[in-house]
């Protein structure tokens, strides 16, 4: 059972971390290569930075729920902006350190609300997991939050790799490098997926330890 338990939650974390990464990867090379495409990605984002700022305020009384909706919010308020005002000549000219500092902002956002919907998987997928370490739906959200911030980091440092605006070279310069990225957030998320198995594994131990001397105290007495 701990077996499973181990291998079944490295898995699903591994391949949500490798999913998100690459829909990260896609919705920044569609905002370098395309204005409409920046607009429409800039709306999206304070669109949702106005739901989650909302929702952490109406009848919420977790305090870290609130605040890292504020944080969703911030981000989504300032990657939307700048994925609607930055201008297409910014792909070409600005440095390497420039492009990627504007598009972690986009990216650290744009995972920031994908890692909130993880939790309509898992809840599913990794219920005993879940269960078993006690783990609350916020803390889940938090890991997965600052674990996807990191690996949004590393991709879109593969992503400013390219000076250009046409599909092809951010495809050939960019797109293919964060291929590396999503490999990392699989790694990083299956070492998350093994700590919550292990925590699994302890309790299980734990139970089992407990029940034989409470078993043998009663045969005792029944003599």
């Amino acid at each position: 059972m701990a077996f499973v338990s181990y291998l079944k939650s490295i898995l699903v974390l591994a391949v949500l971390g490798l999913l998100t990464d690459f829909l990260v990867s896609i919705i920044v090379t569609l905002f370098i290569v395309s204005k409409v495409a920046a607009w429409i990605i800039g709306g999206v984002l304070i669109a949702l930075a106005v739901l989650f700022v909302f929702l952490g305020f109406f009848r919420n009384e977790d305090s870290k729920k609130r605040w890292l909706y504020i944080w969703l919010g911030i981000f989504g308020v300032v990657g939307g902006i700048i994925a609607i005002a930055i201008p297409t000549s910014y792909h070409k000219t600005a440095s390497v350190l420039n492009r990627m500092s504007i598009y972690s902002i986009i990216a650290i956002a744009i995972s920031n609300f994908i890692a909130q919907f993880w939790h309509f998987l898992t809840v599913f997928l990794l219920k005993d997991v879940l269960e078993s370490k006690q783990i609350t739906t916020t803390d889940e959200a938090l890991v997965y939050t600052v674990v996807n911030m990191l690996c949004a980091l590393v991709t879109s440092l593969f992503l400013s790799m390219t000076e250009s605006t046409k599909l092809s070279d951010v495809w050939a310069n960019g797109f293919s490098l964060s291929i590396i990225g999503w490999v990392i957030a699989a790694v990083l998320f299956a070492f998350v997926g093994f700590l919550f198995g292990r925590n699994v594994e302890v309790l299980a131990s734990k139970y089992e330890s407990t029940v034989a001397p409470i078993a043998e105290g009663g045969y005792t007495n029944m003599e």
